[in-house]
């Protein structure tokens, strides 16, 4: 991996469950993930970060408990460092608490793949087809708006359908069938374990 992917790969974690924690002057960029299993994929991106110049902490994996349940909190974090606040401002400008999609987000399918892996799901429906979604109901519709054009620009085509959550309504991409097999063949290189089981294509059902 080169530097330049390496910088998609980030994108993608943005995009997900990634983020930047601020710390005064110098934020640090922060990810967990739940199970022992996605130790192997922290160490991926541990060795992805420090192609971007960022000292990077190794990922520590402890039991927690959860609704009266055990089970692995793993997590990945950098040192805090005055080089993460344009990535910062780019992602909660003005002091934002939440998280919003940059107006300069330019999608490549590394990014997208890291992104289906840490906020995306797939599924099979009855008739054998896929469905496909990318979990941005955090997002703004105009956010949501700047990413479906980004995955136009990759010819997938998507749809968006509004929930409700917490702060108001948000927006769930779907993945159009016309595009799925496309969209999984786009991502397929660049999805490692333990996230595999999400690339899906049509089944033939006798």
């Amino acid at each position: 991996m080169n530097s330049a992917t390496a910088r998609q790969v980030f994108e993608g974690l943005m995009l997900g469950d990634g983020t930047i924690v601020p710390n005064g002057a110098s934020p640090y960029f922060a990810l967990s993930l739940s199970g022992e299993k996605h130790m192997s994929y922290l160490t991926l991106i541990h060795d992805t970060l420090e192609l971007l110049g960022m000292d990077v902490v190794q990922p520590t994996a402890r039991l927690s408990i959860s609704k009266g349940k055990p089970y692995m909190h793993c997590r990945l974090r950098t040192l805090t460092s005055p080089a993460l606040l344009l990535e910062r401002e780019r992602w909660y400008p003005n002091g934002s608490r939440w998280k919003v999609v940059p107006g300069d987000i330019h999608l490549q399918p590394a990014t997208v793949a890291h992104w289906f892996m840490g906020d995306g799901y797939s599924s099979y429906r009855l008739s054998g087809s896929v469905y496909a979604r990318l979990c941005t109901e955090a997002f703004s519709a105009h956010g949501v708006n700047l990413l479906r054009g980004e995955l136009a620009a990759l010819g997938i085509g998507t749809t968006a359908y509004e929930i409700k959550v917490a702060h108001g309504d948000g927006f769930i991409i779907n993945i159009k069938e016309s595009s799925m097999t496309n969209f999984m063949r786009m991502v397929a290189p660049y999805i490692v374990e333990p996230f595999m089981y999400k690339v899906k294509y049509k089944q033939s059902l006798r």
